[in-house]
């Protein structure tokens, strides 16, 4: 419900009358009772294989590393007297995509086993996939030099 709340995900069936195009993410919840802030979180898991014996990740790009390394983060990190340090709290979920490949984003979902089965799309990077690490690295970059991804 969060993913709706904050626009990270919206009913289907507006611009995807289609069903039969795109890919449904299989998802489920894992539980952390003994966490303080996030009690549950959501996986979504697009290395699942569907019919066609593919999944996702299986036909999403692979995209070069773009992050500094490690020994030259730890080099910079040692140069200046002060250094700083930050969290992005939902970071993949700051960066939407395309509403093109939103379709490939798709989920069913119900809030309780009575309700009707609804479909939702993604309108963010997910999590899990195998694009994800490199989209949110590349656009923190572009970020700091001033370019559009």
């Amino acid at each position: 419900m969060e993913y709706l709340k904050l626009g990270h995900m919206e009913q289907g069936g507006q611009y995807y009358d289609d069903h039969a195009k795109g890919y449904y993410i299989p998802h489920y919840a894992v539980f952390k009772s003994n966490s303080i802030t996030t009690k549950t979180r959501v996986v979504f898991d697009a290395s699942a294989t569907e019919s066609s014996g593919k999944s996702l990740n299986d036909i999403l790009m692979k995209r070069p590393v773009v992050q500094p390394t490690l020994y030259s983060t730890l080099l910079r990190f040692r140069i200046h007297q002060i250094a700083l340090t930050a969290d992005i709290e939902k970071m993949y979920r700051q960066i939407l995509v395309h509403s093109d490949d939103c379709q490939l984003q798709k989920i069913v979902y119900r809030s309780k086993p009575t309700d009707e089965l609804q479909e939702l799309i993604l309108k963010t990077v997910t999590y899990g996939t195998k694009t994800a690490p490199y989209l949110a690295t590349r656009c923190l970059l572009s970020s700091t030099v001033g370019e559009n991804v």
